[in-house]
């Protein structure tokens, strides 16, 4: 099995770019939405209290869609790979 493509260039995992920037990133993703006083109001996956950088860690472990939805069953596969579209159509933001 090939091994996931990373997030980013440099290789950094999501959780070393910042938190500020990662709640913008989100604004335009159908599967996320930020409620006040739910996490914070941090981005969430809809439905749940899983932040969408969770799903992106999974990718960077090198988990596919079907292991990242066993470990949250709440998760679709398709909601899944949703979101890891949705990252990989906006990762340029993150290049410095």
């Amino acid at each position: 099995m090939p091994r996931a493509e990373l997030m980013f260039e440099d290789s950094r995992s999501v959780w070393q770019i910042g938190r500020e920037p990662m709640m913008d990133f989100w604004n335009d993703c159908d599967e996320v939405e930020r409620v006040p006083g739910k996490v914070g109001g941090r981005p969430v996956i809809k439905g749940t209290r899983i932040e969408p950088e969770t799903v992106l860690v999974e990718q960077e472990y090198g988990r596919t869609p079907e292991q990242t939805h066993a470990s949250f069953p709440t998760l679709s596969v398709e909601t899944i790979r949703a979101i890891q579209a949705y990252a990989r159509s906006r990762k340029h933001q993150f290049t410095p």
